[in-house]
C-alpha cells in the first residue's frame, strides 16, 4: 500500500519503521492544542469525542519501536483500541515527526 505523504512523494506506509526519540510519556496537552483541530473529524453528523484519536496516537508512540512497521502497529491497534487504518497513522507518525517525538529508522 502506497501513499503520497508528500507532494510527489510516494512512500510504501506499511513498511516505514517508526521510533520513539524520548521514553516515557509524551506531552498530551501540547498534542490536543497542536493536533485535536485535525484528528476531530465529523462521523455521520457527530464529531469525535474530544479524545477518541488521542488513544491511537499515545499507542502508536509506545509501539513505535524501530523494528515495528506502521502496517504490524495498525494490526495490533485494530486489535487494542478499534480498526484504523494504517494511513491514517502514518499522518499521525509524519506529525509526531514534526512535533519532534518520532523518527524513521
Amino acid at each position: 500500500m502506497t501513499t503520497v505523504l508528500e507532494p510527489g512523494l510516494q512512500v510504501n506506509v506499511v513498511a516505514l519503521r517508526p521510533q520513539r526519540k524520548q521514553l516515557g510519556m509524551i506531552e498530551m496537552k501540547r498534542l490536543t492544542l497542536e493536533l485535536d483541530p485535525l484528528y476531530r473529524i465529523p462521523k455521520e453528523g457527530v464529531r469525535l469525542s474530544r479524545h477518541a484519536w488521542l488513544g491511537y496516537l499515545y499507542e502508536l508512540f509506545n509501539f513505535s519501536n524501530g523494528r515495528r512497521t506502521l502496517g504490524e502497529i495498525a494490526r495490533a491497534l485494530s486489535h487494542e483500541v478499534g480498526p484504523i487504518d494504517v494511513n491514517v497513522l502514518a499522518r499521525m507518525s509524519r506529525d509526531l515527526e514534526r512535533m519532534g517525538y518520532l523518527q524513521f529508522a
